[in-house]
């Protein structure tokens, strides 16, 4: 049902959103979005650029015509984090710093270099079994100041025979090097 309901809202943006944006090279046609992401896009006026405050990190106004979309990254970190393939996300890290959360015990702003970062990503998948990973939410408006984002929900084990857990997960996305990077990666409470 999923699949036919990610059909279904593949075709819809496809005709909503123009392949010449800048931001979808060869068009909206591999993308696998959620009911959530459709009433998330907007088309608006390019905004000026603003200063971003030193507590958040802003994507540039303009993205390269040939950097991957955030819907693109999204649903690479998806199929990545559903296969346990962890070297497949930290190809999206930063070469700065990232914020990283992966335990609701963990302190709330601590940032990572690219290796500490890739180094947790990889502990964190060596010791848990994911049963799903699915974005539920999307937030991105093409010239506004606010960074894309998705919520996800994700069950895994800590043991084979073990109980699910289920978190949501929040992950934000920057520009560097013009292409899309994951900025932050958080366990929601």
């Amino acid at each position: 049902m999923r699949a036919l309901c990610a059909v279904l809202l593949l075709v819809l943006v496809s005709a909503a959103w123009p392949a010449t944006d800048g931001l979808l090279p060869g068009g909206a046609s591999h993308l696998v979005m959620s009911v959530a992401a459709a009433s998330q896009l907007q088309s608006g006026a390019e905004a000026g650029p603003a200063a971003p405050p030193a507590s958040q990190t802003q994507p540039p106004q303009t993205v390269p015509a040939g950097a991957l979309s955030p819907f693109r990254v999204f649903a690479a970190i998806e199929r990545a984090w559903n296969e346990g393939q962890p070297d497949s996300i930290v190809q999206f890290l930063p070469e700065d710093k990232i914020l990283l959360r992966l335990e609701k015990s963990a302190p709330e702003k601590a940032f990572y270099s690219n290796k500490q970062a890739a180094y947790m990503l990889r502990d964190g998948f060596r010791f848990t079994m994911t049963e799903s990973f699915e974005f539920l939410e999307f937030k991105y408006s093409k010239g506004k100041d606010e960074p894309p984002s998705a919520r996800a929900e994700w069950s895994f084990r800590r043991e084979p025979a073990g109980k699910v857990t289920v978190q949501k997960v929040r992950i934000t996305l920057r520009v560097e090097a013009e292409r899309w990077v994951v900025s932050e990666i958080k366990i929601q409470d």
